[in-house]
């Protein structure tokens, strides 16, 4: 950069003298003039540009010829970011974008308070962003030990989905509740609508259908538990209502042959019974019992 800077001004300095110089001397020739007058105006040629330079070198700023370094400017944190987007915010609530940035920084940060809070702002100026709905729902399932979707976060999902029935994230959580609270079968179909819109093979697409998986084998252990148990409480009142004949007919001295429940009481039928189906508690149900058997009345005491 130097040797540039002294080159331009040695230039300058010799076309300068130059344009004076040679008129002079011309004009000094035709009018007969000694030749020490040349030799002062070459003289004059080769001191005045090492005075200019011997000047510059002592008052002047030969260091500013190397350039100046340029200052990084100041970065800032994070953390002042946001205190800064803050600060926006409290001198302009109503910058929707400015809350929306908040809330999803905040979310990063995993600062769930403050970024529900944000949300909140949103969804006041805006009631139907459904970007927000998911994004309080999130955040809100964030301050649960239990990360569980339910009360307004499940109701701001639900109407995001109408909303927006191509959201991924309000799919994606709507399916975790459902699965969340045992209702398998919908976590399946709702994640279903989610897969369409993944890219095939994709981590995403595989998780997805990873947890389809899960939810439809729980969906099909419920429904086999669901229907043994409805079977075993109708062989269980089958039984109760064998086990009630049978003590009926005890009590009137009659003793069914293997009739669960009825005791021993020595009581004999004052006349004999046409027809008594065998009644053993198991696979004999109460309206066979009643529609084959007749009581009589029994007269005799022991």
């Amino acid at each position: 950069m130097k040797i540039v800077f002294y080159i331009a001004a040695a230039v300058m300095i010799a076309v300068a003298l130059a344009a004076v110089l040679l008129p002079l001397v011309r004009r000094g020739r035709q009018s007969g003039r000694p030749r020490s007058v040349f030799a002062l105006a070459i003289a004059i040629a080769f001191v005045l540009p090492l005075t200019a330079a011997g000047l510059y070198l002592l008052v002047g700023t030969p260091v500013a010829l190397n350039g100046v370094a340029a200052q990084p400017e100041p970065t800032l944190t994070v953390q002042q970011a946001i205190d800064e987007l803050r600060n926006h915010l409290a001198q302009q609530p109503g910058d929707l974008q400015g809350w929306m940035l908040l809330a999803q920084t905040s979310i990063v940060q995993h600062d769930a308070v403050g970024a529900r809070d944000a949300y909140d702002h949103v969804l006041k100026l805006n009631v139907n962003s459904a970007e927000a709905m998911v994004g309080w729902a999130e955040a809100d399932s964030m301050l649960s030990a239990d990360h569980k979707i339910e009360g307004r976060a499940l109701d701001l999902l639900k109407r995001a989905v109408l909303l927006q029935p191509d959201s991924q994230r309000g799919l994606w959580l709507l399916g975790i509740s459902d699965f969340q609270h045992g209702d398998y079968r919908n976590a399946a179909s709702t994640w279903r609508l989610l897969q369409p819109q993944l890219e095939p093979g994709s981590q995403v697409a595989q998780a997805v259908a990873q947890q389809i998986a899960a939810a439809d084998a729980r969906a099909g252990r419920t429904r086999r538990l669901s229907a043994s148990a409805g079977l075993a409480g109708t062989r269980a009142q089958e039984q109760i209502g064998c086990r009630r004949y049978a003590v009926r007919l005890c009590s009137c001295g009659e003793r069914p042959a293997n009739a669960t429940g009825c005791r021993q009481t020595g009581r004999q039928p004052a006349t004999s019974q046409r027809h008594a189906d065998r009644c053993d508690g198991n696979d004999a149900s109460l309206e066979t019992i009643v529609g084959a058997a007749r009581l009589r009345r029994c007269t005799d005491q022991p």
